[in-house]
């Protein structure tokens, strides 16, 4: 019972915090006149990727080189794929329930586009564990750190074509500001506590840390980049709620893919390669779905399906 009860004190925790976020960071982006897709996929991921982070680093500095590689690995890989297959189509789902319909009249073009690069980008990560070697090393990570550049340059030639309705301009630099960093301190509380119930949860029934830190600990830490994009999905204003969770798997493909191959053995099972492929497909899937007119919310619903085809075949 106290598991559960930890549990759910911390869900309760993180969806606070992700109430206060999404206000701060649309006012914020608001404020600054920038555009939703800008706001969404570059500025929401500084911050909702900070439990992952924690974990990441955590893993490292308590575990070692060695013993914090699966953990390591399995966060930043399972990351992006747990966003794919549970935050797409829960955004999705939020989307239609808020009346919004099955289409994205208003969506910025530079979504679908964004949506293929992620599917080329997110397999970059596995060229170390597959070959090794430490020139390879470094070439991978100067390629992420150039790959990063040129994705915030993309958005930043967008970032002034707002869509922004100046509903937000009334408000208070200061009060965003207040606003922004009790978020963030809810944020950081409501992590750690998940992540000890996850871990508690994976001692009681004797999980190993690759499953834990490819399915557990991901479930848990994408609650606010989820529940942020949900509440922006549910208010119609479907490219902050793309760019957020789109924005945090770049992060988790690019940047935080750096620290796992600087600072471990950098080992990534057949698991985590099953869970990159499916990502890029769905990527690949989602980017097509939202070119051109017809562009289908739905689309992202599906995304679900990546989870259980990952089910099906780690388990058969």
């Amino acid at each position: 019972m106290p598991l559960v009860l930890n549990l759910a004190i911390s869900i309760f925790i993180l969806m606070l915090s992700s109430v206060l976020l999404s206000e701060s960071i649309e006012a914020f982006g608001s404020k600054l006149s920038l555009s939703h897709s800008f706001t969404g996929a570059i500025i929401s991921p500084m911050f909702t990727s900070l439990p992952e982070l924690v974990v990441l680093v955590t893993s490292i500095i308590i575990l070692g080189r060695i013993s914090g590689s699966e953990i390591a690995a399995g966060t930043i890989i399972g990351e992006p794929f747990m966003v794919s297959s549970l935050g797409f189509a829960a955004m999705a789902i939020s989307y239609m329930i808020g009346k919004n319909g099955l289409r994205a009249r208003d969506i910025d073009p530079v979504i679908p586009r964004t949506f293929l690069i992620m599917a080329g980008t997110f397999p970059i990560m596995l060229i170390p564990a597959l070959f090794g070697g430490m020139l390879l090393r470094v070439f991978v990570i100067v390629l992420l750190i150039i790959l990063y550049i040129l994705i915030v340059r993309y958005f930043t030639r967008h970032r002034r074509n707002s869509q922004n309705n100046g509903n937000q301009e009334g408000r208070k630099f200061k009060s965003t500001i207040i606003i922004l960093i009790s978020g963030i301190i809810l944020l950081l509380i409501g992590s750690v506590l998940i992540v000890n119930s996850i871990n508690d949860i994976s001692i009681q029934y004797h999980l190993n840390a690759e499953i834990t830190a490819l399915f557990l600990v991901p479930i848990g830490t994408i609650i606010p980049e989820t529940m942020v994009a949900v509440i922006w999905a549910y208010k119609g204003k479907i490219n902050l709620a793309i760019g957020a969770l789109i924005g945090e798997e770049f992060l988790f493909t690019t940047i935080y893919p750096i620290i796992g191959i600087l600072f471990t053995k950098w080992v990534v099972y057949w698991q985590g390669s099953l869970a990159v492929v499916l990502t890029s497909i769905f990527s690949i899937l989602a980017g097509i779905s939202l070119i051109g007119k017809n562009r289908r919310i739905l689309a992202l619903l599906f995304s679900f399906f990546t989870l259980i085809i990952f089910i099906i075949l780690i388990v058969y």
